[in-house]
């Protein structure tokens, strides 16, 4: 009798053991960034949610100033960036673009522009959206990569964020060929410059947001290994953004 009651005891323990160990492998699998190699959806967060990425310290106040465009928006931006300058009003686009430090064959750079109804290149924000959010208008290389698009509240109005990899290819030689004079046994014409490129995998966010007529993009770029290096700084910029319009 005293055997058998072991033999139960037993039993019970192997069937709980093997019911917790099923439940764990099931919660492992389902658990975020188990999957697919694709930009991840928590990639694509908001700076209201996550104010900078862990490991990354959040630039100081005083490394930014105020930015004032028209009657469009306001927002601050890096002190020492470099500004290109404002675009002219006949364009139908107010923003700016700031070029940063620059990180191997590219610059950093933020762009801030409110586009009007209408406009010649966008002709709406789910116009703008579609066109940099996925491959389904362009003929993309297979490199390239696309986050979802996601909502987003800047500026106290619902907005879309997302993500994407591309490649740009950036010349890396060029070539002076002999002036008039190849060999005889060379079959080359030497009459033009021969131009090397290599590609650079360049990682953007794109934060796009509804005005009463025409919208607002924010867009941010760097090559793909020091995205995270200054995605505070462009998380500061959309986190002080102001929509007047």
């Amino acid at each position: 009798m005293k055997r058998l009651v072991e033999l139960i005891r037993l039993r019970n323990y192997r069937f709980v053991f093997t019911w917790s160990a099923i439940f764990i492998c099931a919660c492992t699998s389902s658990a975020p960034g188990h999957g697919a190699n694709r930009l991840s959806p928590g990639d694509t967060s908001s700076s209201q949610t996550r104010p900078h990425h862990p490991g990354v310290n959040a630039p100081p106040d005083e490394d930014f100033k105020s930015l004032t465009v028209g009657d469009y928006f306001s927002c601050d931006i890096p002190r020492e960036w470099q500004q290109p300058g404002l675009y002219a009003e006949e364009k139908k686009v107010h923003g700016i673009t700031l070029d940063g430090p620059w990180r191997g064959e590219i610059p950093v750079r933020i762009s801030i522009h409110y586009y009007a109804e209408h406009d010649p290149l966008y002709k709406s924000a789910d116009h703008y959206v579609r066109l940099f959010s996925s491959t389904s208008s362009r003929g993309e290389p297979e490199e390239s990569r696309y986050g979802l698009v996601e909502t987003v509240t800047v500026s106290g109005r619902e907005g879309r964020v997302f993500e994407r990899i591309q490649n740009e290819f950036r010349p890396i030689e060029n070539k002076v060929e002999p002036p008039g004079r190849p060999s005889v046994n060379d079959p080359k014409v030497y009459d033009r410059r021969e131009m090397m490129a290599k590609p650079v995998p360049v990682r953007e966010r794109f934060v796009v947001l509804a005005a009463k007529s025409g919208f607002y993009a924010l867009r941010y770029s760097a090559h793909a290994e020091n995205f995270q290096e200054f995605l505070p700084v462009f998380q500061r910029v959309t986190s002080s953004f102001y929509a007047k319009l």
